[in-house]
């Protein structure tokens, strides 16, 4: 009889022990699951449109967009991305430039602001297209929808008029061309912003307003060789020359400083006679067309 009931409190035991083995192998507890990664970004199992992994909206191409710009560097505008569980102004932007054969000629790497400019030149005369996209780290949003835009064919430099050579012993006035340097400043916004060739800038602004004075008043615009010097182009100094004869290399010349703040945070439009003053230092001003006429 004792055998008998130690033999069912031990059978009794394996049941229970078994039971909880169960328990804990099978229990209805739910394991769990990935966290999702910070800042709005995910695994690949989140991934949106375009291999996305970033929860932001895709940042829209404002300019230039179906246009034709004057200059071959575009400023590329687009509005900001918005976020989900994310502060935009913590993003940056990725732009890509592609020609018309699906070559991508430009990137460029957004950290401050919503404008891209790529830091060579385009090609005149031809077709492009641009997209952007938000990032943070390693977290990448949707690429816009393609914005093209044409860069315009170089001017050609045709020949305008000339005025007459001044009378022996004499000068020709200075002509006031203020208010065409002020108009390619309105027209040429973005090559005047970016016209400090000393820290990668172009000539675009200095060759625009030569190139209109050159075609619609006086064949005597030109630029000047700084202090005389032949080789050493003024960057922000045109040359009217003032006397008889050849134009290149003429030292009888108004020089005329057409940007205000050049190489600073601001450079404006400009119409600084420095004729005199560069005389007072000694110096002279020479005439040039830069090889360019």
């Amino acid at each position: 009889m004792r055998l008998l009931m130690h033999r069912k409190l031990g059978l009794a035991s394996c049941v229970m022990a078994f039971a909880v083995v169960q328990l804990a192998c099978t229990g209805t507890t739910a394991s769990p699951t990935s966290p999702t990664a910070a800042g709005g970004t995910g695994g690949a199992d989140v991934l949106g449109p375009g291999e996305s992994n970033l929860k932001v909206t895709a940042p829209p191409p404002q300019s230039p967009v179906n246009e034709e710009i004057p200059g071959l560097r575009p400023d590329l505008v687009f509005g900001p991305s918005a976020g989900l569980f994310i502060n935009p102004a913590d993003l940056d932007y990725r732009v890509q430039v592609y020609d018309t054969d699906g070559n991508l000629v430009a990137e460029v790497f957004v950290t401050d602001g919503v404008t891209a400019t790529p830091s060579a030149d385009l090609e005149p005369g031809r077709g492009y297209r641009w997209r952007v996209r938000a990032e943070l780290g390693s977290g990448i949003g949707p690429w816009s929808p393609d914005a093209a835009f044409q860069t315009a064919e170089l001017p050609v430099l045709t020949a305008g008029p000339r005025t007459p050579d001044p009378a022996p012993g004499t000068r020709l006035p200075l002509p006031n061309m203020s208010h065409v340097v002020d108009h390619i400043a309105m027209t040429h916004a973005s090559q005047l912003r970016r016209s400090c060739q000393e820290h990668g800038g172009t000539w675009e602004f200095m060759d625009a307003v030569v190139d209109f004075l050159r075609a619609n008043h006086d064949t005597r615009w030109g630029y000047n060789w700084k202090r005389g010097r032949v080789g050493d182009a003024s960057l922000d100094v045109i040359a009217y020359h003032s006397g008889a004869g050849p134009s290149e290399g003429s030292t009888q010349v108004y020089i005329i400083d057409i940007i205000g703040g050049h190489c600073g945070s601001s450079p404006r439009p400009s119409w600084n006679d420095v004729t005199q003053v560069t005389r007072d230092a000694g110096a002279i001003g020479r005439w040039t067309g830069r090889g360019r006429f």
